[in-house]
């Protein structure tokens, strides 16, 4: 896994503009399901691909630093990514009879998101 972030401060007088660029990435590997009893010897759950977000932050202070105001974007290209496979077999061995019965599962990383962010020092 990488994670790498830039951060670069614009300054507009006594004012300043933060920017944040966050990248992440995770590369294939090897799925911790497979040795369960239950998982079939499929590839398809052998494995999980590697993938990569970005997500970006903009904030806004005036210089007396009163308040704050950060806009952000997390998974800014919406990356459809899986983080886990499973297989189901509603805890029963894993045979012809039980296979009628079971099902494959995946977990996905969140979609974007985006919103905003207020704060106030008193």
């Amino acid at each position: 896994a990488f994670y790498g972030t830039y951060d670069h401060t614009f300054r507009f007088g006594e004012h300043n503009v933060d920017a944040q660029v966050v990248y992440r990435y995770n590369g294939a590997e090897v799925n911790g399901n497979q040795a369960a009893p239950n998982m079939p010897p499929s590839s398809n759950f052998s494995e999980l691909p590697a993938w990569s977000t970005w997500d970006l932050n903009l904030s806004y202070a005036p210089a007396d630093g009163r308040y704050q105001i950060t806009l952000f974007s997390r998974n800014l290209f919406n990356k459809l990514y899986v983080t886990g496979r499973g297989y189901s077999s509603n805890g029963a061995a894993l045979t012809p009879a039980a296979a009628a019965y079971a099902y494959e599962t995946e977990n996905f990383g969140p979609p974007r998101t985006y919103g905003v962010i207020l704060r106030a020092n008193f």
